[in-house]
């Protein structure tokens, strides 16, 4: 059964973005999007319950990393949860958001651990 409840993905990569759209679509309304910026004025618009991001962005398409990204949806006053995911762990980005997000989670990871996260959070 499908919820009201709202989320954002953020990820440069379009094959993320429609994987984890497709299934997490089953159970929740779902916008994907690659660009932050675009994603700031969103929120601005519209609610979401939670915005799971890529942290690693590629800037030479955005203008505004995935850590920016985070940092934005707090200065904009964002209250909805925040997944973070990364590729590219290291225990200094891990210790730069972890106070920032709800959940820090490394690719590759299975979306039924994001889904019961979810359900158990939201």
């Amino acid at each position: 059964m499908k919820s009201d409840k709202r989320i954002m993905i953020v990820d440069d990569m379009h094959t993320v973005l429609a994987t984890m759209s497709n299934i997490l679509s089953i159970h929740y309304e779902c916008i994907t999007i690659t660009d932050p910026k675009k994603a700031l004025e969103l929120c601005n618009q519209i609610s979401f319950d939670c915005i799971i991001t890529d942290l690693n962005l590629d800037l030479s398409i955005n203008v505004t990393s995935g850590i920016d990204f985070i940092d934005d949806l707090h200065s904009i006053g964002y209250q909805g949860k925040i997944i973070a995911m990364t590729g590219y762990a290291t225990k200094k980005i891990e210790a730069r958001v972890k106070d920032k997000v709800d959940l820090f989670i490394e690719k590759p990871f299975k979306l039924m651990d994001i889904i019961l996260w979810l359900k158990q959070n939201i």
